[in-house]
């Protein structure tokens, strides 16, 4: 085989040799191939990759190992046997450390994985699984309270969306109160279960109820009262606090001497203003939402 020495190369540079082989070099690094017909609840992973060495196992190694049976056990004690060699745990890069894999499941059948070794453990090289959106997905839901990134997820999947936590100085996802804590005050809750909000509020929280508007509350409400004098109170159990007037009609309108005033309570409206005699006075109600 010709050895080229300073030689520029400008056009597409192909390989002839090796076919069949397990490993390629570059530059004298070389990148292994190998498989792994370990079954699914194993933790004890081994690799079939013939022309791997004791002799190549040192830090920065590279392997492309592809498995038949995607992961369901213990995830910190999944170990890589790479052709005999010695079980070595399997580790990956999460929130800017070496860690355990996050969860059963991270490793898919039929799909090809790199690893580099670091002289003691079989580091994932990159693990990310994307969904159709390009969100990331999460093999677990999380149950944890802790610190998480934020991303935004758009299918249905029950697969939580999280990685590295990229407001983790600032934002803390508390699931066992439904709370997501911003810089130190807590400014979400879920869905609270009284009829009205907690009575000691702290200031920044923001509360939700989920409920089904009422009739009254989706459409305008219509009240009326015939009134010889005011002010004069038009009852209905439909009116609430929060209404306002957003149209009034007057059945003789020459009988009003100036503007008239509307308050609202709870299953009330009072009417106020200057009436001279007998007519009908309508309100148009509707919620200041």
């Amino acid at each position: 085989m010709a050895l080229l020495k300073d030689t520029v190369i400008t056009g597409d540079l192909s390989t002839t040799g090796n076919t069949g082989s397990s490993s390629y070099s570059i530059n004298d690094l070389k990148i292994f191939y190998g498989t792994c017909d370990t079954a699914a609840a194993t933790t004890a992973k081994v690799v079939v990759c013939p022309e791997f060495t004791a002799s190549n196992l040192v830090a920065g190694t590279l392997i492309v190992v592809k498995f038949s049976a995607t992961n369901s056990g213990a995830v910190g004690s999944i170990t890589m046997n790479v052709n005999s060699t010695g079980a070595k745990n399997i580790k990956k890069i999460y929130n800017a450390a070496v860690s355990n894999l996050v969860a059963a499941g991270e490793i898919i059948a039929g799909i090809s994985y790199m690893f580099s070794y670091n002289g003691t453990y079989w580091v994932l090289v990159s693990g990310l699984d994307y969904n159709s959106t390009g969100t990331v997905n999460q093999a677990a839901v999380i149950t944890t309270n802790g610190e998480y990134c934020l991303l935004h997820a758009n299918d249905t999947g029950t697969a939580a969306k999280n990685g590295a936590a990229v407001y983790k100085s600032a934002a803390t996802i508390n699931p066992s109160t439904g709370q997501i804590t911003m810089k130190g005050k807590p400014v979400l809750y879920g869905e609270y279960a009284a009829s009205t909000a907690p009575s000691s509020p702290v200031s920044g929280q923001i509360w939700f109820k989920q409920a089904t508007m009422t009739v009254e509350e989706a459409k305008v409400l219509v009240v009326s009262a015939t009134a010889s004098s005011l002010p004069t109170t038009i009852s209905n159990a439909n009116i609430k606090s929060d209404m306002v007037v957003i149209k009034h009609e007057i059945g003789n309108p020459s009988l009003v001497s100036g503007s008239l005033s509307f308050a609202m309570s709870a299953g009330s409206a009072t009417i106020s203003g200057s009436l001279s005699g007998s007519t009908t006075i309508t309100l148009y109600l509707q919620r200041s939402r």
